[in-house]
């Protein structure tokens, strides 16, 4: 699972990492949260490993949706679920995902579609995680906190 949740910084925009954590942050006027969905690795088949909803109180400023997660390093790509809204009628049509404007790099995963013997899988793009670097430190309980960015103090 995911490690630790912090409302990050509105910027800079894409995703940036700082030791173990990496702070999202995505420009979209829409008013229903977008998800933050994280995949193991990138030859994934079916949904995403995790989904991370945003909370409008504090992972919002302005235009821009953000938030700091604590990665483990099998985790390494994302792509945000954003909801579509019919806007005659403000009622929710679906979600889509939809990979980082801001990111470096993307790959394909692919997502299963039906159920029983009608399964397909659906062929998505997503952003890769920026790589950790050398200096970054581990991910785990041991030395937590050792490595965490000075603005999530902060927050």
């Amino acid at each position: 699972p995911l490690g630790c949740l912090s409302s990050g910084t509105p910027f800079p925009l894409g995703a940036h990492r700082q030791g173990t954590w990496v702070n999202l942050a995505l420009v979209s006027p829409a008013t229903s949260p977008p998800k933050v969905c994280f995949w193991e690795s990138t030859g994934a088949r079916d949904g995403a490993s995790f989904k991370l909803e945003l909370d409008s109180t504090v992972n919002r400023t302005g235009d821009v949706w953000h938030c700091a997660v604590r990665v483990p390093p099998n985790i390494t790509a994302y792509a945000f679920c954003l909801s579509e809204v019919d806007p005659a009628n403000g009622y929710k049509l679906g979600e889509r995902i939809t990979p980082d404007p801001f990111g470096d790099d993307m790959t394909e995963v692919r997502l299963q579609e039906g159920e029983g013997g009608s399964e397909s899988f659906r062929p998505i793009f997503v952003s890769l995680l920026p790589p950790p670097s050398a200096e970054s430190g581990t991910w785990g309980a041991e030395g937590e906190g050792e490595d965490d960015p000075e603005w999530l103090s902060t927050w």
